[in-house]
């Protein structure tokens, strides 16, 4: 009988824990985009790139990213670098486009961005629900596969 209740539960267990690999750019509140994107959860195998709201020119953070797994209905981030620009040669400047901090704005064309490494690795945990194939929600917060997301 024990060996019965074990099978199944390798049986059932299985296909559920396979479908817990998200693929694609998943952008929060919406599945469209004007002149950026909100803030997005890029997955691939098992590594993710979080990228930072586009219209919030004034956060010198751009991206993090590492790996990520998925048990149960909790999503594990392990950051292992984060995008940033060079605090040291960064420009701002009042932008017209800018829609965020009073149109202040981090000159993207001119200050560089720099991959630093994090030692040691940070591990997060969030909540992590799938309600439909098209929607996920990490603590409490809906995000939208994006089909048309062609990178970067």
């Amino acid at each position: 009988m024990k060996t019965i209740f074990f099978i199944l539960a390798i049986l059932i267990s299985g296909p559920f824990s396979l479908n817990q690999k998200l693929s694609g750019m998943w952008q929060e509140k919406t599945i469209s985009a004007g002149d950026g994107y909100l803030g997005r959860y890029v997955f691939s195998d098992s590594t993710f790139e979080y990228h930072v709201n586009s219209y919030d020119e004034l956060n010198s953070i751009r991206t993090i990213g590492g790996y990520y797994s998925i048990q149960k209905n909790k999503i594990i981030f392990r950051i292992h670098y984060i995008d940033k620009f060079d605090e040291n040669n960064m420009k701002i400047w009042k932008s017209f486009t800018a829609t965020l901090n009073d149109t202040w704005s981090i000159d993207f064309d001119s200050s560089k961005l720099i991959k630093t490494k994090l030692n040691p690795i940070i591990e997060e945990s969030a909540v992590f629900l799938m309600p439909s194939k098209d929607c996920i929600e990490i603590d409490g917060k809906k995000y939208y596969h994006c089909t048309n997301y062609q990178g970067e």
